[in-house]
């Protein structure tokens, strides 16, 4: 639940945290265009992670293609 607050709801919905290995967050993406486009969000998003409890200790994103889970609408 934190991760659409973190990146917003459109990233949300095509990225996943999928594992926290030593300092580096890996991030799937849904596919090679979203890949890229995480490239050039990698700053900001490291630098609101940082901002929270949720990124302490964090020092790199890492991105590469894999399964995104459904991200459902507040009700």
């Amino acid at each position: 639940a934190q991760w659409p607050a973190l990146v917003g709801q459109t990233v949300a919905r095509r990225t996943h945290p999928a594992r926290i290995d030593g300092a580096t967050l890996w991030i799937h993406v849904h596919d090679e265009q979203w890949l890229h486009e995480m490239r050039w969000l990698r700053q900001p998003l490291a630098d609101r992670l940082s901002a929270s409890d949720v990124g302490a200790g964090l020092t790199s994103l890492e991105f590469r293609r894999g399964p995104i889970p459904q991200v459902r609408s507040p009700a």
